[in-house]
């Protein structure tokens, strides 16, 4: 079980933001934590215009090795999902990715 109240290792942070980067080349990828929402909350930009927002759950990244993680972005196709949801907030945790309905 995660512990919710402890920080995110910043291996796992950085590593998540590698996966974006190369699943976006040229974009801008910003990450801070959001304490509300116990997540690492992950902003892609292009040039100036915000093009995709993505939660990736404390317990997600707590609950799995970096091997782990970048298996599971895989196998989920995290970057098609992130580039098809668009503006969309894509959240993932231990249940898989789920995109906002707007």
């Amino acid at each position: 079980m995660a512990d919710l109240k402890g920080p995110i290792d910043q291996g796992k942070v950085v590593q998540v933001a590698d996966t974006l980067k190369q699943g976006f080349p040229g974009d801008a990828v910003l990450d801070s934590y959001s304490e509300e929402r116990l997540s690492q909350f992950y902003r892609i930009y292009r040039g100036t215009a915000l093009t995709h927002r993505i939660y990736v759950s404390k317990e997600f990244l707590d609950d799995h090795t970096t091997v782990q993680i970048d298996q599971l972005l895989q196998k989920w196709g995290a970057v098609d999902r992130i580039r098809d949801a668009g503006a969309r907030l894509v959240t993932i945790n231990n249940h898989g990715i789920q995109t906002a309905s707007e």
